[in-house]
């Protein structure tokens, strides 16, 4: 049985992945334990430390996903494997999609709503993803603006893989 749609308009779902920064948020833990130690007297003190590392120890295991899928973009967050929150937009709930260089040589897309907040795309897998937004916004017709920084990035990406 054949494919009825043209090659150029079929488009594959990709999953994209990331994961909070452990080290940070460990090193954040460490440096509360101290305080806990030197205030463990005081109850106030002491059950607000302790709230605030298991805190930070929950966050250890909060991951991310995002996913194009035709003309939606699913964004969800975990804890562990259970899911915490969903949001799907169509190109018609997007109003920007803006690129620009997060650090010293990472990408990052924030994508702009009509309604509720922005969503931060950094560090997650793969490394099609920015170029697959670039597609999207180009197919759906969003509005996309790139840093002068994202664009010094990509010039570098493209010297690199040549």
């Amino acid at each position: 049985m054949q494919n009825s749609e043209p090659a150029e308009t079929q488009q594959s779902s990709s999953t994209y992945k990331a994961q909070t920064e452990r080290i940070q948020i460990s090193l954040m833990a460490l440096c509360l334990i101290p305080f806990l130690i030197f205030s463990w007297n005081e109850p106030i003190f002491r059950f607000s430390f302790i709230a605030l590392i298991l805190y930070h120890i929950s966050l250890l295991f909060i991951q991310y996903s995002f996913s194009i899928q035709d003309s939606r973009l699913i964004y969800s967050l975990y804890f562990i494997k259970w899911p915490i929150r969903t949001r799907e937009l169509n190109h018609s709930d997007i109003s920007q999609i803006k690129f620009r260089r997060e650090n010293w040589a990472a990408k990052a897309a924030l994508i702009k709503t009509h309604k509720g907040r922005s969503i931060r795309l950094y560090k997650f897998d793969g490394k099609d993803l920015y170029y697959r937004l670039e597609q999207y916004c180009s197919e759906y017709r969003v509005p996309l603006k790139k840093s002068k920084d994202y664009l010094f990035l990509e010039d570098v990406y493209e010297k690199d893989a040549d």
